[in-house]
């Protein structure tokens, strides 16, 4: 039992009685069990809860006695001007506690107070930090205005026009000389020494100064001549480690499969570096090649962007055949043998009138007009050797004045009155008349 003796004589005391391993127990004063930060010699915390069991939370103390504890918001216990809700004063020190320094008392806002040493407090460029210019303000703050120093002893300081203060040969009314400094300090650099006016100067690494494009900051290039002045010249690299560099005559260097003598490919590239691209691959000189679409490279009239044609191809290789469009939807397309694919009334198999000048059938001409006299296409008459349907002129007509009976006797037409010859001479000229016709068929 929990009793501060070692009831069961194994030489421990209150063995499995410390369930939060803290080394203390109930019996022993730990007043949360459960808690290993809560047993009665831990340090307190600002937990809201009694960390040293002492039946008190957070009495983490008051040492400087003004009414707040580091638990309420004390930023520093040990000066009792310190706390939340303290007057904030220009001093260095957070006095209210709300993180800032000084709050309030940086009115430009350059990190530097009065109190700090901030002798223009509406300058954010003048502070302690900033460096003294020549202006007529002392910037740093020192109590002195544009103090100087002539720092290498030549008679000139920076307010007085020393571009160098560290080099004696620098400075206003100094000798120009071809050392790649401006030693007059007039704002140019061995000005009378650069003679083709591009930066450099002889002295300074230019190896040929009557030429502007000639100097150390130049780009090498194929011409027999040291550009960047290295030296070397026509220097180049194989940059894409093909064998050929730009000036061997490697049109991208960028890439090893381009070059003087590489094989052409139909890659819409200029692999051999001769100036065309894809050559040899328009085996129809249709202009175009396969790499560049052309799906029939054997027929100049199959390329993008060819009229299409009634001949079963995809002539324009749009993956599309259309030979096939019925545009006035009466079945039949131009590749069918419609002749007019915008009147539906016009195709192979409509009745042709004839004589309107309008080829319905679409058989190549005008059905021709029948005799309205005799609707019988007679035989041309002599002198006649057209095909048009001839007029009856009473020349191929049947002479029905006499009629041949068929019993080797004849009668005149006119003496036919009675019913029975009426019919017979009907007859009779019915048969002569199919005769006629199929004999001129």
């Amino acid at each position: 039992m929990c009793d501060l003796t070692d009831n069961d004589c194994d030489f421990q005391v209150d063995e499995g009685f410390d369930a939060d391993f803290d080394g203390w127990s109930t019996c022993e004063g730990d007043c949360d069990d459960t808690s290993g930060l809560i047993y009665p010699t831990a340090p307190e915390l600002c937990d809201s809860l009694d960390n040293d069991c002492n039946g008190i939370d957070d009495d983490v103390g008051d040492p400087d006695g003004d009414g707040f504890t580091s638990c309420t918001g004390d930023c520093n216990s040990s000066n009792g001007n310190v706390y939340p809700g303290a007057f904030e004063s220009c001093n260095g020190t957070d006095d209210d506690c709300d993180g800032v320094v000084d709050d309030g008392f940086d009115q430009d806002a350059d990190g530097w107070t009065s109190c700090a040493g901030d002798c223009n407090d509406t300058n954010p460029l003048v502070a302690p930090d900033v460096v003294e210019s020549c202006n007529s303000i002392d910037d740093d703050c020192d109590g002195l205005i544009d103090e100087e120093s002539d720092g290498d002893g030549d008679g000139h300081t920076n307010c007085g026009g020393d571009c160098d203060d560290a080099s004696p040969q620098v400075h206003p009314g100094a000798a120009e000389v071809c050392d790649g400094l401006d030693n007059d300090c007039n704002g140019t650099t061995d000005d009378g020494f650069d003679n083709d006016g591009d930066g450099w100067a002889g002295c300074v690494g230019d190896c040929d100064d009557n030429d502007s494009a000639i100097n150390p900051d130049a780009t090498e290039q194929c011409n027999g001549l040291d550009d960047d002045c290295d030296g070397s010249i026509d220097e180049d690299s194989d940059a894409d480690l093909d064998g050929w560099s730009n000036c061997d005559g490697d049109c991208d260097d960028n890439d090893a499969g381009i070059h003087p003598s590489a094989i052409e490919s139909c890659n819409g590239l200029d692999d051999d570096c001769d100036t065309e691209i894809d050559e040899g691959f328009d085996a129809d000189n249709d202009g175009w090649n396969a790499c560049e679409g052309d799906c029939n490279d054997a027929l100049d009239t199959v390329y993008p962007g060819a009229p299409e044609l009634c001949d079963g191809l995809d002539t324009d290789c749009d993956g599309v055949i259309a030979d096939a469009d019925d545009l006035d939807g009466d079945g039949f397309s131009p590749c069918d043998g419609d002749c007019d694919d915008g009147n539906p009334a016009i195709a192979p198999g409509e009745e042709d009138v004839a004589g309107d000048g309008i080829d319905q059938d679409c058989d190549g001409e005008d059905a021709e007009p029948v005799d309205p006299v005799d609707p019988v296409d007679l035989p041309d008459e002599p002198g006649d050797d057209d095909d048009a349907v001839d007029s009856d002129d009473g020349s191929n007509r049947l002479d029905t004045s006499r009629v041949e009976l068929g019993c080797g006797c004849s009668t005149a037409a006119g003496g036919l009155t009675t019913g029975p010859a009426l019919v017979m001479l009907s007859l009779l000229l019915i048969s002569s008349r199919t005769r006629r016709r199929r004999d001129f068929v």
